[in-house]
């Protein structure tokens, strides 16, 4: 008679133990298929996700290169400069811009000169545009002003549209205006 070995064990084809241990080692088989298809899976996945970050570190090198290559360091220090320099024209003499932030000296110069003007909740893109509309007005020294009589004071309405990277605009509805006196 033929015998056929089930882990490790023989048993005769026409046996019902034979039956039984033949579906035990289907049933393994089944279960051992399906765990090697979702650890397939789980491989192709964490392939996927690992390509992505190849690809992101790639974009994150560019992005570095781009801003440490000694054109853009140049062209920040000169950004830089320029803002100082454009900066201290609107603030009081010595005010200290160094170690302040780019963000932190826009502010600074629209409060020292639009004063009723609230900036709190406001984003950086609000921040740049009245800062530009600061800067697009000129200095506003009161050494520089002429003399003004408080009655003739005169308020001009002034529609300014300002945009920022093509993306904020802010309305400025009135501008006051001294009115010099002959």
């Amino acid at each position: 008679m033929k015998t056929i070995k089930i882990d490790g064990v023989e048993y005769d084809p026409t046996t019902p133990e034979f039956a039984e241990a033949a579906a035990k080692f289907q049933e393994r088989a089944d279960a051992n298929a399906k765990a090697l298809e979702q650890a397939k899976a789980k491989i192709a996945r964490a392939k996927a996700r690992a390509d992505a970050a190849e690809k992101k570190t790639e974009e994150l090198q560019e992005k570095l290169d781009a801003v440490t290559s000694p054109e853009a360091i140049d062209e920040g220090v000169k950004a830089r400069a320029e803002l100082i320099a454009t900066a201290a024209k609107f603030l009081p003499e010595g005010t200290e811009l160094v170690e302040r932030s780019d963000a932190e000296i826009r502010k600074m110069v629209v409060r020292n000169n639009l004063k009723s003007l609230s900036l709190a909740g406001k984003d950086a893109a609000y921040i740049a545009a009245a800062y530009e509309a600061v800067v697009a007005r000129g200095p506003q020294s009161s050494s520089r002003a002429p003399k003004t009589d408080r009655g003739a004071v005169g308020a001009l309405r002034r529609d300014t549209h300002v945009r920022v990277n093509g993306h904020s605009s802010i309305r400025f509805d009135r501008i006051t205006l001294p009115i010099k006196i002959n």
